[in-house]
């Protein structure tokens, strides 16, 4: 079954095969299903779904799009995967929080009314600098909306951008959250946060990050990194909390795969910059894809032990897993990926300590430690040696002293002395 014109406003439709609806300008449904197929929606305005949409696959490209407070998009025994697809290159498309008026905008509370195997979320580059394509809010999905084992996936052409709190709970095996980016991929620290857990809240599923450029860290921190092509700059700059203290981190998850080509950056969360306090990740395992030889690393964490507790500071760094070349100076929680044994988290220090009170009744026979090198008197030994040669001379005539002759003084001649 197939539908075109300006705009389509559907009660019912029922199709037995695959069902492919477009308008041009506006469109709105009621119950639709498809028996066998699947079904594709197609709108350059806004797409009104008001009741059931039930078909294998589920796909939707609109400008924007409103999933009504009755509305049942799918469900988890009957649809393998739900598309939506944001076509407005005029201002980014906002996933999850509350609507936004005048975008795309897919709300936490329609996404809570979706159900499928996978569920996936996408939009173009629009080719505006500094600007994401996808603005990811605040999301909260569970099994009721996709099962364990299932995937969210939300992809932008160029940048993409997490600015709330998005949790997947009840992940088991592969599940979890796929975040794809042509360009940027950023997760904003303090506000933004991703946390995916298993049944019982413990770390579960993974999360995979996939863009050129990957960085989770404060909006100041950012900036700071985006103004320098030093990493030795950036690791330091990372390596500062910006008062944003949260031991878990900024990302969680039982598996975090990284893809990045260029730059992969996770600012400390940690209470200090110290070596054993930072912060930034929590993982049972975390593997770094690169894609390029000349990645910068400059990540902060923590990984759990099998036997329990957690891998901190210099204990992480061999159990980070690299899959090719990164940059000269790439580091983990400010070590050394290539040479981890060269960092020490604390100094040496090597002054005596004196545990004990000094009694000044009590003699003591040395407080300060001898010098090695001591100045004394030098004292001549035996006796000068005697002259015994026979004096010859008495000196230059010129410097003897005389009373007469000179400036002043009156003629020799005339009875002075010489």
């Amino acid at each position: 079954m197939a539908l075109t014109g300006g705009s389509i406003d559907a009660t019912a439709l029922d199709a037995a095969g695959s069902l492919t609806a477009t308008a041009s300008g506006v469109a709105s449904f009621g119950n639709v299903t498809s028996q066998t197929g699947g079904i594709l929606f197609n709108a350059g305005g806004l797409l009104s779904l008001t009741a059931s949409v039930g078909a294998r696959t589920i796909t939707m490209a609109s400008g924007d799009i409103v999933l009504g407070g009755a509305a049942r998009i799918g469900s988890l025994s009957g649809t393998s995967r739900i598309v939506f697809n944001a076509v407005n290159l005029q201002q980014p498309a906002y996933v999850g929080g509350s609507d936004v008026a005048g975008t795309y905008s897919l709300s936490a509370a329609e996404l809570a009314r979706v159900a499928a195997a996978d569920i996936a979320i996408g939009a173009p580059a629009r080719g505006v600098a500094g600007s994401p394509d996808i603005v990811v809010r605040d999301l909260t999905l569970g099994t009721a909306n996709l099962p364990g084992g299932g995937l969210l996936t939300i992809g932008a052409g160029g940048h993409l951008r997490v600015e709330g709190a998005v949790r997947l709970t009840g992940r088991s095996g592969q599940g979890g959250l796929v975040l794809s980016a042509g360009q940027m991929l950023d997760i904003v620290a303090g506000p933004g946060s991703i946390d995916i857990s298993d049944g019982n809240g413990g770390l579960g599923g993974v999360l995979t990050l996939d863009s050129p450029n990957i960085i989770a860290a404060s909006l100041s921190a950012m900036a700071d990194v985006a103004s320098t092509g030093s990493l030795i700059a950036r690791e330091l700059r990372l390596a500062q909390n910006d008062g944003l203290v949260n031991d878990t981190g900024i990302l969680r998850a039982g598996t975090i795969l990284a893809n990045a080509s260029q730059t992969f950056f996770i600012q400390n969360s940690g209470l200090s910059s110290t070596i054993p306090d930072r912060r930034g990740f929590t993982a049972n395992a975390l593997l770094i894809g690169s894609g390029g030889s000349a990645l910068q690393i400059a990540i902060n964490g923590r990984l759990a032990l099998p036997m329990g507790g957690f891998a901190q500071g210099l204990e992480t760094v061999p159990l980070v897993a690299v899959n090719g070349s990164y940059a000269l100076g790439s580091k983990v929680n400010g070590c050394l990926i290539g040479n981890p044994a060269a960092c020490t988290g604390t100094g040496f220090d090597s002054r005596d300590t004196w545990n004990g009170v000094l009694d000044p009744s009590v003699s003591v026979s040395r407080i300060f430690t001898l010098s090695l090198i001591e100045l004394r008197d030098i004292v001549a030994q035996g006796y000068p040696p005697l002259i015994d040669e026979p004096v010859t001379g008495a000196g230059n005539e010129d410097l003897w002293e005389r009373s007469c002759g000179g400036p002043d003084e009156p003629d020799c001649a005339e009875g002075g002395a010489r």
